[in-house]
């Protein structure tokens, strides 16, 4: 990299090393809100979360229990609170990194599949190695982090239903429902009983 000297490198990892980032996601591009100490894609995934839970609160207390939709809805933006999360675990201190192993390979192919559906750079470590300086390394993971970054950005909700779907899937089937109301026939309203109080009517009951 004659262009992109070793001591540029450095200074440019060393402004991104004494920058104030996100809490959670640790952009290094992104302004910082300083009440919240959030960047405001992530205080936006904040707030919903809050407003979700609030609802869901008051929903409870007033009626036992929540919908599927409206738990459902919960649990994809608490798995968008940990992705942005993850992606400040997974970018937050590249600068401090030697990046020799196989990360800085990684983000070259995750950027390809993302952006022209093919793994183009397997393989390629050992020359990134040969022909990089460590700061040059960092600078280039740096570059590419920020599309892959984007794209991350961009996909949340939908990763966040991925995750919800997965765990939906792979917890153990739960007990059946207890029957807490029956529908009163001559008004269509569901009236709350205590699971003591039997079985709603059947149909051939309420013709009689």
């Amino acid at each position: 990299m004659q262009h992109i000297p070793e001591d540029y490198c450095a200074d440019t990892m060393e402004h991104i090393r004494n920058r104030t980032t996100c809490e959670w996601c640790h952009h290094p591009k992104r302004p910082v809100m300083q009440r919240t100490k959030l960047c405001k894609h992530c205080n936006r995934i904040r707030l919903i979360l809050n407003t979700l839970e609030e609802r869901n609160r008051a929903f409870a207390e007033k009626h036992g229990g929540l919908t599927f939709t409206m738990q459902w809805e919960v649990d994809v933006q608490r798995a968008m609170v940990q992705s942005a999360q993850g992606e400040g675990k997974m970018y937050g201190r590249f600068y401090d990194e030697d990046l020799n192993d196989l990360k800085l390979e990684h983000e070259w192919r995750i950027l390809s599949e993302r952006y022209v559906g093919q793994d183009l750079f397997y393989g390629i470590v050992d020359a990134l190695n040969a022909s990089l300086g460590v700061n040059q390394r960092r600078y280039i993971f740096y570059l590419l982090s920020l599309l892959n970054r984007e794209w991350m950005r961009k996909n949340r909700r939908s990763l966040a239903y991925g995750i919800v779907q997965q765990a939906t899937l792979d917890k153990p089937p739960g007990p059946r429902p207890v029957v807490v109301g029956r529908i009163d026939y001559s008004t269509g309203k569901v009236e709350r009983v205590s699971p003591a109080a039997g079985p709603p009517p059947s149909n051939e009951d309420k013709s009689q």
